[in-house]
């Protein structure tokens, strides 16, 4: 089972943790933590079975996301 974990490049918040790449894809459009005005990207990472198997960054997290919900 893969975990989804979205985090904010700036103070490294963690936004969104979840199974659910919908909810990721929901957050991502949250101003609150991904704003123009500081220059905030996000960094998703990938996990499963307790381990990180993939990690993205900035208009890559997006692509991932894309990815996923297509191919399910």
């Amino acid at each position: 089972m893969k975990i989804y974990v979205l985090k904010e490049y700036n103070t490294d918040r963690i936004v969104c943790i979840s199974e659910n790449i919908l909810l990721i894809k929901k957050q991502l459009c949250n101003k609150e933590y991904f704003s123009t005005e500081y220059s905030d990207y996000p960094i998703m990472s990938v996990w499963d079975n307790g381990i990180q198997i993939e990690k993205f960054e900035g208009m890559d997290v997006l692509r991932k996301v894309a990815e996923v919900i297509n191919n399910n």
